[in-house]
């Protein structure tokens, strides 16, 4: 966006909201290919989805009054945490049962708000939680692209609405979401 003369104001905002567009795409056709394995993921989805709802269109309002200097300096907090994250990852014999209809919302929650204010799938923080909570891998893992799922139309939404009437938008924008 630094070419396309974009304010430095919008420009993340902009970044974002494009992001979560563009996944939308690419997450169906993830979760189709998925569903073709008849892998048991909806269970668990079906019990976070609440939060991510919730978290994603809060975090997408939330971004909305956010200085874009601001969402700049979160992201590249969160890039860092999730590459000492990577890196420190220890693999725990010890494993734990999902928690409940309220636990799984609230950490669908938190992916949620992360995601929708980022514009990130939200797998870096979904698959780490449900595999260490004894949830197997390739159903983490359809989790994880549900929620990309949802994270994607729900968060693009959010941000065409957030945007639709700010001023010094590139033309070609649908609210913060640049075509």
């Amino acid at each position: 966006f630094q070419w396309e003369k974009l304010d430095p104001a919008l420009a993340m905002h902009v970044a974002v909201g494009t992001s979560l567009a563009a996944m939308v795409p690419l997450a169906l056709r993830s979760l189709i290919s998925h569903m073709q394995h008849h892998v048991p993921f909806f269970p668990i989805y079906k019990k976070m989805a609440p939060g991510i709802f919730v978290g994603v269109i809060a975090g997408g309002v939330l971004a909305h009054f956010v200085h874009s200097r601001v969402l700049e300096i979160t992201f590249g907090i969160f890039a860092i945490v999730m590459g000492i994250m990577l890196l420190r990852q220890r693999h725990s014999t010890k494993q734990t049962n999902l928690p409940g209809v309220l636990g799984l919302s609230l950490a669908g929650g938190f992916v949620g708000i992360i995601s929708g204010m980022l514009g990130v799938a939200g797998s870096a923080f979904s698959v780490p939680f449900l595999t260490h909570r004894g949830v197997r891998m390739h159903v983490a893992v359809v989790v994880s692209v549900a929620i990309a799922m949802t994270v994607s139309i729900v968060g693009a939404i959010t941000f065409y609405l957030t945007g639709m009437h700010v001023s010094g938008l590139p033309h070609w924008s649908l609210g913060y979401i640049y075509l």
